[in-house]
């Protein structure tokens, strides 16, 4: 097991993925949950059998992929839909981040949901970008052309910010430049043990 470990969560378009680009240019291991759930759901699995199970075979491509967006708009639409695919996906993710960690020293756990993945538990200390709910839709609407209405139900779907502020060590205000944001992080690696 890995030395220390970091969970990095923050809510969509929250500016996480720039906070863990920043992680790895300092040469630290990040572990990313999504890459690794788009890697479990490939076929051919038993995670991949089970979602075209239950969700049906009309969210497959014609290449036989997993159509993501169709997926996301039954999954965002219904919390309890989004509590099945959960239940399939999460144990895969976390069953492969358990083998990399095997293999770390210091290592950062980016998971957009890591608390609804019940990951915190593999962590020594957890960090939350935290951001201006306004400035998340802003965001979402420019970068996935989603609607205003849209994006708030993303927002909605998951864990509120207060309750991550709530249960991190550390937060990560991104409502400034990136700049500022590259100082933060820069700050918070010079207190990191073993790096």
């Amino acid at each position: 097991m890995a030395r220390h470990v970091i969970g990095l969560t923050g809510g969509i378009a929250s500016g996480k993925s720039s906070v863990a680009a920043l992680l790895r240019k300092n040469g630290v291991l990040v572990i990313d949950a999504d890459e690794i759930g788009h890697q479990v759901i490939c076929p051919p699995g038993p995670v991949y059998d089970a979602i075209l199970a239950h969700f049906g075979t009309e969210i497959r491509r014609e290449d036989g992929m997993i159509d993501r967006k169709r997926l996301g708009r039954i999954v965002f639409a219904s919390r309890e839909e989004r509590e099945t695919l959960n239940a399939i996906v999460h144990p895969a993710i976390r069953r492969e981040i358990l083998r990399l960690l095997e293999e770390a020293g210091v290592a950062v756990i980016d998971a957009a949901l890591l608390f609804e993945a019940n990951m915190e538990d593999l962590c020594d200390e957890i960090w939350t970008v935290d951001v201006r709910e306004d400035t998340q839709i802003r965001r979402l609407m420019r970068r996935d052309g989603l609607t205003k209405s849209e994006a708030r139900a993303r927002i909605a779907s998951q864990l509120s910010a207060a309750e991550r502020r709530s249960r991190a060590d550390v937060i990560i205000d991104n409502n400034g430049t990136p700049a500022q944001l590259r100082r933060r992080v820069v700050g918070l690696l010079e207190r990191i043990p073993f790096l």
